[in-house]
C-alpha cells in the first residue's frame, strides 16, 4: 500500500490488524523517526521490551536473509506482537524484505526505515508498495500548513493560545525537520503554561536561536548580492550542520515576503506604508534589511527568485545533496543581484 498526504495520520493511528511490514522513508529523518515509533507503539507500547523488540541492522539481515524472516515469526515471551525494527533499510535488503513479505508473520510488524538514497522509484518502495499486507510512507520536508497544523495540534492539547501573528511568525522560524520543529514547539508550550497565552515577543526570544541568525544571514546576504558575506554564512551553516533544506525553505518564505511588498509598492503605495503594513510585522532590526532588498528585488523578480528555490528543493529529492543544491541555489540569486 502507498500511504501518502491526508492518509497518512489515519493510518497511523489506526493501522491495519493485518499489517506485515512499514517502510518509513524520505528526507526528513526526524518525521521519519516520528511516524517509525508512532505506528510501532500502536503494536508494542514499550519499545524498550527485549521480549517483544528486536533491532537488526541492514548489514545483518544483506548478509543472513533468513535472520529477518525468523526474527519476525518469534513468539514474544509474554505474548504479543512481535515488533522488529531495521534502520537505514537501502536497495541491497531487497530480496530480505522479498522474503519477510512472502512469509507473512502473523502477530509480527516489521518497521522498516529507509537509507537516504531510497525514494518513489526504488525498487524496494514499489515492492512495499504493491504489496497489501505492508505499507511505504513518504517523509519530506514539512510545509507551512503542516507546520501550522503541527503547532495548533500542539498548542490545543495544552489549551494554549497564539493569535494569528505569533503563529505566522512560528511558522517562518520553524525548519525542515519535524523532530527539531516539534522541540520548538515544545520550548513555547513550557513558556506560556497551561492554558496560557503566547505574545509576540515570547516567541521571538524562544525561537532566535542561533541556527535561526545563521539561516537569516545567509538568506540577507544572498538577497544583497554579497558573495563574501553568503561565503561566510555558508561555512557556519556548514559546521553548525543545518540542513539545506531549511535553507531552501526559509529562503522560500524570505522572497515571498519580498514579493508581497514589491507588489504592493508597485501598486502605488509607497515603500514605509507597505512595510508598516506588513503583517505579520516586520521587525525593527530587520526594517533596513528589508527596505534594501525591495530597492533590488522587483515582484518578477522575487517570482524567479522563488521559482529558483522551489526547483533546488526539487532537485534534492532526486539525488542531489540538499546542502549542495541550496548553496548552489543562494550563490544563483547573489550573483543575479550583481549583474
Amino acid at each position: 500500500m502507498k500511504i501518502s498526504g491526508r492518509g497518512v495520520d489515519p493510518f497511523l493511528a489506526n493501522p491495519p490488524h493485518d499489517l506485515t511490514a512499514v517502510l518509513i522513508y524520505g528526507h526528513d529523518l526526524g518525521l521519519i523517526k516520528e511516524r517509525a515509533a508512532t505506528i510501532a507503539r500502536h503494536f508494542v507500547p514499550d519499545l524498550n521490551d527485549p521480549f517483544s523488540v528486536t533491532s537488526l541492522s541492514a548489514d545483518a539481515i544483506v548478509k543472513d536473509i533468513a535472520l529477518l524472516v525468523d526474527s519476525a515469526a518469534a513468539m514474544p515471551a509474554m505474548g504479543g506482537h512481535r515488533l522488529v525494527r531495521v534502520d537505514q533499510a537501502g536497495g541491497t535488503c531487497l530480496n530480505a524484505m522479498k522474503a519477510l513479505l512472502a512469509s507473512k508473520p502473523r502477530e509480527s510488524l516489521t518497521v522498516v526505515t529507509g537509507a537516504d538514497d531510497l525514494n518513489t522509484k526504488s525498487a524496494l518502495v514499489k515492492l512495499f508498495e504493491q504489496t497489501d499486507h505492508a505499507a511505504a510512507i513518504g517523509c519530506y520536508a514539512d510545509t507551512n500548513q503542516s507546520l501550522g497544523q503541527l503547532a495548533q495540534d500542539i498548542f490545543r492539547a495544552h489549551q494554549i493560545k497564539a493569535d494569528a501573528t505569533v503563529m505566522n511568525h512560528i511558522i517562518e522560524h520553524l525548519g525542515a525537520d519535524r523532530m527539531a520543529s516539534r522541540s520548538e514547539i515544545d520550548k513555547l508550550v513550557l513558556l506560556a503554561g497551561p492554558e496560557g497565552t503566547l505574545t509576540l515577543e515570547q516567541t521571538r526570544h524562544a525561537l532566535g536561536d542561533g541556527a535561526g541568525v545563521t539561516v537569516n544571514d545567509t538568506i540577507y546576504a544572498a538577497a544583497s548580492g554579497d558573495m563574501k558575506a553568503l561565503s561566510t554564512a555558508l561555512n557556519r551553516v556548514q559546521h553548525d550542520a543545518i540542513p539545506g533544506e531549511r535553507l531552501l525553505r526559509s529562503g522560500q518564505m524570505y522572497f515571498q515576503r519580498l514579493f508581497r511588498l514589491a507588489a504592493v509598492i508597485e501598486s502605488g503605495t509607497s515603500r514605509d506604508q507597505a512595510i508598516s503594513a506588513s503583517r505579520p510585522p516586520i521587525f525593527f532590526s530587520e526594517k533596513r534589511m528589508v527596505e534594501a532588498h525591495l530597492r533590488i528585488w522587483s515582484s518578477a523578480k522575487c517570482r524567479r527568485a522563488m521559482d529558483r528555490l522551489v526547483d533546488a528543493e526539487k532537485q534534492s529529492r532526486r539525488g542531489i545533496s540538499s546542502d549542495t543544491a541550496a548553496a548552489q541555489a543562494l550563490m544563483a540569486l547573489a550573483l543575479a543581484v550583481r549583474r
